[in-house]
């Protein structure tokens, strides 16, 4: 190997080492739950940031209407079986489990799984059925749901991933999910003022631009993974954050 070969070889060994290391500083932030932080970043609606409470009931009531202008799109939806992918403190939950026979909450930390439980509880009597996943293994026990699926919804979750290769796992899930003809709803960061993060940048100081991605390099993501992108909303800037990007896809059949 000559010297261009080598130099090649470290650059992609470096890069392998800082993947790894943020993966571990997510696994290791993620899976250490219960401070007012984590809490936060999880979006449970016992919080103490003031006001957190109505933010927390907006969250679900948006996206709710998102969903809504997606439906009357597409002359309504089936709702059968809904999956939420990183379901947090159940602030979408609350509002989507009721439209559903069956929800799905699918999150890297049971007590998120368990609050969310609860959370749909005082509001429906819908079935929550709940997966535990890792980062080590995203696909979890859910090879049943695969072709099953009307509804896949994830929300302020692949900014927080550690690594394109992760938030990638996610689409790839939702598509084996999804039944033909079923419809997804995935948001990430989009590149515009908010700049990629270097690959050294600290996971835990940087948490919610983990993972940004250009709007037009994540619909060719989608497609390429096999979803028809129907159209997307960006949204420069909301009470939470800002450059969120919503794409509204469905499963071909």
């Amino acid at each position: 190997m000559g010297s261009f070969g080598h130099r090649i070889h470290r650059l992609a060994g470096a890069a392998r080492n800082l993947r790894t290391r943020r993966t571990d500083a997510a696994r290791a932030y993620w899976g250490r739950p219960g401070g007012a932080d984590w809490k936060g970043n999880s979006h449970w609606r016992e919080s103490p940031v003031p006001g957190w409470a109505e933010i927390w009931d907006e969250i679900g009531d948006v996206h709710r209407s998102m969903y809504e202008r997606f439906a009357r799109c597409r002359d309504g939806e089936a709702t059968d079986r809904i999956v939420e992918w990183g379901v947090g403190g159940g602030a979408n939950a609350v509002r989507f489990a009721p439209l559903a026979r069956e929800f799905v909450a699918v999150d890297i930390a049971q007590d998120s799984l368990d609050e969310t439980e609860r959370q749909v509880g005082r509001v429906c009597s819908t079935p929550v059925r709940t997966v535990l996943v890792s980062l080590d293994d995203q696909s979890g026990h859910i090879s049943d749901l695969d072709g099953n699926v009307d509804l896949f919804l994830c929300f302020y979750v692949l900014e927080l991933v550690p690594s394109e290769a992760h938030a990638l796992e996610i689409v790839r899930s939702a598509f084996r999910m999804l039944r033909p003809g079923g419809a997804a709803i995935l948001q990430t960061k989009y590149r515009r003022s908010a700049p990629k993060p270097p690959p050294w940048a600290s996971f835990s100081r940087d948490l919610a631009n983990s993972y940004v991605v250009g709007v037009d390099e994540f619909w060719e993501h989608l497609g390429l993974t096999g979803f028809d992108v129907q159209y997307t909303e960006l949204v420069p800037r909301n009470r939470l954050d800002r450059n969120y990007a919503y794409y509204f896809a469905t499963k071909p059949g």
